[in-house]
């Protein structure tokens, strides 16, 4: 009731229009040109719209442009405005290889924006043809299409395939003349072939492709020989920066091991003025200094002896590492007097021998 009441499209801001159908159009090399969809569901058939002129609306777009492209043509004395969305996905609105082909009423004018209006609906609409919701939104779609409340939108415009380049009106062209057009664009039927001529964009298009993955990969190669020797770099500071961790790691050990030797001097040395002073509280005829610690006092008469005084002084830790880096015979002769028993007679039972051997005289 609403398309038919002029005062109510003019309130709700609706162009009156004639426009009788809408057809979407896809492409296979085998069949060729096909429906996707259309709107009003038997429109093709009820307009007598064969395979043939679906491959020549097709074909008008292809062999113009292989970029998006308008038309307004004339077939069979049926008015037509065809938007074709480009081969591509890097030249495309919506999704590539689609036409949206309007079937308008006799003469009817359409606006400067109805190009516009059908790269909205390519933008909104085909991009979402594999979706669920796909007829639902093809039909609403066309109503606002329709009714002229579809916002153009041009964003993906190519300069020279706007309507007043690339648009041919149907006022202009009779049915003879959109045949010699045909003709002149090579696609009759007859000695055309459209598989040919498809493979033959496709290959353009590809080796376009080709080329300019090739020039990403030249930039990427330059980008990873960049970060190569940034590595290269990064690894010799880096193994500069771990040596001179370990340099100081080993000054660190040498420091640590110093004071340990000088904290066990000094405890040695402290040990007979402790001595001295418990004597010295002592009654005289009490004072009695132990052989022990005498001998200790004593300085050493060879250098088994020095190593057998140094060996008592460290610590356990620093004794096992004396040891282990010291001849068994060696080890054998310096202890000699200390009449060790080893549990058996690997170098690392006399180590244990001697170890336990000090940390019993330490008590």
């Amino acid at each position: 009731m609403l398309k038919n009441n002029k005062k109510c499209l003019k309130l709700y801001n609706i162009e009156d229009t004639s426009m009788k159908g809408i057809i979407i159009l896809g492409f296979k090399k085998s069949p060729g040109a096909y429906i996707e969809a259309q709107y009003p569901p038997n429109i093709s058939s009820d307009l007598n719209i064969e395979p043939p002129d679906l491959m020549n609306i097709y074909a008008l777009h292809r062999m113009r442009q292989m970029k998006p492209n308008f038309q307004k043509i004339k077939i069979k004395k049926i008015n037509l405005a065809s938007f074709y969305t480009g081969f591509s996905f890097k030249h495309c609105v919506g999704r590539p290889d689609k036409a949206i082909t309007i079937i308008l009423a006799e003469d009817e004018e359409i606006s400067n924006d109805f190009e516009g209006m059908l790269r909205k609906y390519a933008l909104e609409v085909i991009s979402k043809i594999e979706d669920v919701d796909f007829g639902e939104k093809f039909i609403k779609y066309y109503r606002l299409l329709k009714r002229g409340q579809l916002e153009p939108y041009w964003e993906e415009h190519i300069e020279g395939e706007g309507s007043e380049i690339a648009t041919t009106s149907s006022k202009e062209l009779t049915e003879s003349e959109i045949a010699d057009i045909i003709d002149d664009f090579a696609i009759d039927l007859d000695d055309f072939n459209f598989i040919e001529q498809f493979e033959e964009l496709e290959g353009e298009e590809t080796k376009q492709e080709i080329e300019e993955l090739r020039g990403y990969l030249k930039e990427q190669e330059a980008i990873m020989y960049n970060l190569a020797e940034e590595i290269i770099k990064f690894t010799a500071e880096n193994q500069k920066l771990e040596q001179e961790v370990e340099a100081l790691k080993e000054k660190t050990s040498k420091l640590e091991l110093d004071k340990d030797n000088l904290q066990n001097q000094l405890k040695v040395a402290q040990k007979p003025i402790k001595a001295a002073k418990q004597v010295a509280k002592k009654p005289a005829e009490k004072i009695k200094l132990k052989p022990k610690i005498v001998a200790k006092s004593k300085p050493a008469t060879s250098g088994e002896e020095e190593i057998r005084e140094k060996w008592l002084s460290i610590d356990i830790k620093q004794l096992k590492d004396e040891l282990s880096k010291t001849n068994m015979n060696k080890i054998r002769q310096i202890t000699k007097p200390w009449n060790l028993k080893p549990k058996g007679r690997t170098k690392k039972d006399l180590i244990n021998a001697v170890v336990d051997y000090i940390q019993n005289i330490k008590g």
